[in-house]
């Protein structure tokens, strides 16, 4: 089955009725902080809310400007109007700005404002610009989508005569750095607009709202790749969120149900004016709190397939009993206090813990030991290992005992103890003496790594 891929999380900053020097503020301070991977302007050349007299910037000539002051967010514009600009020169200014940001380019492009926009219709007029019906702006979309495409990947000359776009020896020099183009992300929701996107987007965007109409446009551009021989999870599922700084909660809640829909692609927009911090509140409040989430997520489905299949049962290697789900140790409760009393899985405090509760890792010197080969860290005489390393009748879960380290079965144990580069160690093998005349114990050996 394959692995769903984990959410990323964006923001998105409107060049509109705010400062150059605030936005770079913010995005600055968003390509330091790891939990958010990406970052978003807007293309309108006049602002869309609030005072209709207010400044607004270009977007693709702010995006340059952003790209050479970031390192490592990838960067783009949600989206841009394919009404504005011509699709070949379109494709040279994407070009130049996935080479100033070394690659980090998404391209969004959409069909442009729709006619019932009148805040956003003005701006067409202006500028000078022509603005034609919904029919017109779809079918240039589809076209222009086909000549940048084109214009990225082909090494010799072409020309395009297309109902809405005609070029002659077209050629794209240089090409972008990511190769075979930037990933090409289409937004919208009107069904014209889902049929462009199952043919030439990598991802897909849709402003968020009533989360039920977002499922089904959904399911709508899952059909149409289908009627285009494409699998739907080839595109990604996007969605653009307001934030809330008042009311974290609520941002979190529309985010985990987008989440739950589906999206993994998650864009927050910040509205402005942006508060001191405003990208780290994003990584603290909606962002943090739900990679959280996904995190127990896979760990009660890792817990689940690999420590309570078979009514509970820890599973040793094929041919060996099962043995019960070992106690945690006395030193750990508090962790699974912490991690709730369903599945007493730890939080992750440090990579060793996560480690831990992975079985993804083990001793440096011997490799990884798969985690269903944990065992009771406490044996007595009955599971006691012999001198000769073959378990002693009564034993309950082992499929094998390495001689002179007790009911531990990593080779290597001993060293691992005192290696703290290993992980978290709590490994005593002391012999204790006899609880009662005619009986003995064991070895006990407390290591966390008992595996």
């Amino acid at each position: 089955m394959p692995r769903t891929p984990r959410p990323s999380f964006g923001i998105m900053t409107a060049p509109m009725r705010i400062g150059y020097h605030d936005i770079l503020r913010v995005w600055r301070e968003a390509d330091e902080i790891a939990e958010i991977e990406h970052a978003w302007l807007f293309d309108h050349l006049m602002p869309i809310g609030g005072d209709p007299d207010g400044s607004s910037y270009e977007g693709w000539t702010l995006l340059a400007a952003l790209a050479a002051q970031t390192r490592r967010l990838r960067l783009g514009l949600l989206v841009t109007s394919n009404r504005i600009r011509p699709p070949a020169m379109l494709a040279k200014i994407a070009t130049t700005v996935d080479t100033v940001s070394g690659g980090r380019l998404d391209f969004g492009i959409g069909a442009g404002s729709r006619p019932d926009q009148p805040l956003a219709r003005r701006e067409y007029e202006a500028h000078g610009l022509p603005f034609h019906d919904a029919a017109h702006a779809v079918g240039s979309l589809a076209e222009a989508c086909t000549v940048i495409r084109r214009l990225w990947t082909e090494p010799e000359p072409f020309d395009f005569h297309g109902t809405y776009h005609r070029l002659t020896d077209a050629f794209g020099n240089p090409k972008p750095v990511q190769r075979p183009h930037p990933p090409i992300l289409i937004g919208g929701r009107s069904a014209a607009v889902l049929r462009i996107a199952a043919e030439h987007a990598d991802l897909w965007n849709i402003p968020g709202g009533d989360i039920d109409d977002v499922v089904s446009r959904s399911a709508l551009l899952d059909r149409y790749c289908a009627e285009n021989g494409r699998d739907p999870a080839a595109i990604t599922r996007s969605i653009h969120l307001p934030v809330s700084y008042d009311q974290p909660g609520t941002t979190r809640d529309a985010v985990g149900k987008a989440i739950d829909a589906g999206f993994r692609h998650i864009v927050l927009g910040l509205p402005a004016p942006y508060p001191a911090g405003a990208a780290q509140w994003v990584a603290d409040e909606p962002a943090r709190g739900l990679r959280q989430g996904t995190r127990r997520h896979r760990a009660r489905q890792l817990l689940r397939d690999r420590r309570y299949r078979g009514g509970g049962a820890v599973h040793g290697p094929p041919g060996l009993p099962a043995g019960p789900v070992p106690p945690a140790h006395p030193q750990d409760q508090h962790l699974q206090a912490r991690a709730g009393p369903r599945h007493g899985r730890p939080p992750r405090p440090d990579a060793a813990r996560m480690a831990w509760w992975t079985g993804r890792s083990g001793c440096q010197a011997k490799g990884p030991v798969p985690r269903h080969r944990r065992i009771p860290r406490r044996r007595r005489n009955g599971g006691a290992a012999r001198s000769d390393g073959v378990t002693a009748p009564g034993a309950s879960t082992v499929a094998r005992q390495i001689p002179g380290q007790g009911a531990c079965r990593r080779p290597g144990c001993g060293p691992c103890a005192r290696d703290r580069n290993a992980g978290p160690t709590r490994s005593r093998v002391r012999p204790r003496p006899p609880r009662e005349p005619g009986s003995s114990m064991g070895q006990t050996h407390d290591c966390l790594w008992v595996i």
